[in-house]
């Protein structure tokens, strides 16, 4: 039985590294345009629209970093149709910064409502 444990253990390992995306779904809360030549947003969860309203980009930030929100970059053309307020879902692929809130690649995105 010890024999298998480590062949179990690589296998774990092995199928956890095939789920190479993750998702969450949030309020598009700030939206950045020509960083370094991309777009971003901050993604906040658990908040509602009317939470959001009236507050700085500072403010924005500690909400998301509560919440476990994150900036996303992606393409030009999709962010060109998202609006603050939208509630969204994002995939990406589960890198990210070390910064807080961190940065990630949007691999897709969905918005749910407007």
């Amino acid at each position: 039985m010890k024999k298998l444990i480590p062949f179990i253990l690589v296998a774990f390992v092995l199928g956890s590294c095939g789920q190479s995306s993750n998702q969450q779904e949030g309020i598009v809360a700030l939206k950045k345009d020509d960083v370094n030549n991309l777009t971003e947003i901050l993604l906040i969860p658990n908040t509602s629209e009317d939470e959001i309203s009236n507050k700085n980009a500072e403010e924005l930030e500690d909400m998301a970093k509560e919440e476990d929100g994150a900036y996303y970059h992606f393409p030009r053309e999709e962010y060109k149709s998202l609006k603050i307020g939208n509630k969204i879902i994002v995939n990406w692929d589960g890198s990210q910064s070390s910064s807080d809130p961190p940065l990630r690649t949007a691999e897709k995105i969905k918005v749910v409502s407007n």
